[in-house]
């Protein structure tokens, strides 16, 4: 949930969101990944290096292209999840 969408804050957005609303946003970002901004770019970013390095024959994973994160998504949705009851 972004907050200030539609004039509201995300404590107002967290109580008028349903369920049903609640899960469809978690499929959402299953499917296409981090609503963030940055951490989009990131992965574009990283996609791109990964992408010439397997074309000069380099064998490293995507992984190694990705900064580090202090949380991984597991964990994040987990947080999230934990927020909203």
């Amino acid at each position: 949930m972004l907050a200030g969408v539609g004039g509201r804050t995300v404590a107002e957005a967290k109580e008028r969101i349903s369920k049903r609303e609640f899960e469809e946003w978690l499929a959402y970002r299953r499917l296409h990944g981090s609503l963030n901004l940055g951490t989009r770019l990131e992965e574009a970013a990283a996609l791109i290096a990964f992408t010439v390095h397997q074309s000069q024959g380099g064998r490293l994973d995507l992984e190694h292209f990705l900064p580090q994160r202090a949380i991984d998504e597991g964990q994040a949705l987990a947080k999230a999840m934990e927020s909203w009851r």
